[in-house]
């Protein structure tokens, strides 16, 4: 699965050669440690994504990881009928989109009525829209369709999940979509904005259709999200939505099967990234390039049940 997110950077970065591929990986190493050390933090992600270079590091070292939680997730009895129902899918704050990848990557075995609904139409709503297109392209043109061959319609927007949506423009839209999703992006809210964050989840669920699912999936270390997880899962008691996921134990996802796919010029090769377990835990240098072999993760998944 790395190589079509190499080959896309290569060509993008006008990178030929074997040579000429190890420096430019080399090369990363320095974004790639300032993009993790964004992460670290159990308060609010200050990661920088605007360069080409950092969006190029996030694709070979969170992208297809993170493109497995959803997945995960939508167990039988979750997402009973989603596959052959759904027709339009919004995402917050989804960057290049893992998981959307993910999304597609679980739909195509499971879509047993392709003809009936040939086209989906997929929005994806982010802050930094604009700024993320570089990688988010390679996620469109390059990735998903080597998963799912069927036409999709994508409009990516400028949006904010943190001031009021009610007078949104894109309400119609919102009563319309069958699936939406938050992942990785509310650790990025600063706690002072969870309360206009709240309002609007509450807004999604007066709006959004009979039958319709939220999904929220946030990486274990953030204490503020944490508790914000805890507020939507407190929302059932209103008697619209009922809970499928939300226990609150961490789950833990085994990310060694995709470690063990990583080609040896990202890591042996050209050091970018290194595998804790691979004999490299001693190297020079190599703070902020061991890659994490388990996933910690919360979830929840709120169902509409009344109107």
């Amino acid at each position: 699965m790395y190589e079509p997110i190499l080959n896309s950077l290569y060509a993008r970065f006008s990178v030929k050669g074997r040579a000429q591929q190890i420096r430019f990986l080399q090369g990363l190493i320095p974004p790639m440690k300032a993009l993790h050390g964004g992460y670290q933090t159990s308060n609010v992600v200050s990661a920088a994504y605007g360069s080409e270079e950092a969006q190029a590091c996030y694709m070979l070292r969170y992208f297809l990881p993170y493109s497995e939680l959803l997945p995960s997730v939508l167990k039988p009895g979750i997402a009973t009928g989603l596959a052959d129902s759904v027709q339009q899918l919004m995402f917050f704050g989804p960057g290049p989109a893992p998981e959307l990848y993910g999304f597609f990557r679980w739909l195509a075995p499971r879509r047993t009525r392709i003809a009936a609904r040939p086209r989906l139409n997929v929005h994806l709503l982010d802050i930094a829209s604009n700024d993320w297109s570089f990688a988010r392209d390679i996620c469109t043109e390059e990735l998903i369709p080597t998963v799912w061959s069927t036409p999709v319609s994508y409009h990516p927007r400028t949006f904010d999940y943190t001031t009021k949506w009610a007078e949104s423009r894109l309400t119609g839209i919102f009563a319309r979509t069958q699936l939406f999703v938050f992942q990785n992006c509310l650790n990025e809210v600063s706690a002072s904005a969870h309360e206009h964050v709240k309002a609007n989840l509450k807004w999604l669920e007066e709006v959004m259709p009979l039958g319709s699912l939220l999904v929220i999936i946030d990486r274990d270390k953030y204490p503020s999200v944490i508790e914000l997880l805890k507020w939507v899962k407190g929302r059932v008691a209103y008697g619209y939505l009922e809970c499928l996921v939300g226990r609150e134990e961490v789950f833990r996802h085994n990310a060694v099967p995709l470690i063990n796919t990583i080609p040896a010029i990202i890591t042996t090769d050209a050091g970018l990234l290194i595998d804790s377990a691979g004999g490299y835990i001693n190297r020079p240098g190599g703070s902020g390039l061991f890659l994490q072999r388990e996933i910690g993760y919360h979830a929840v998944v709120m169902r509409k049940v009344r109107t």
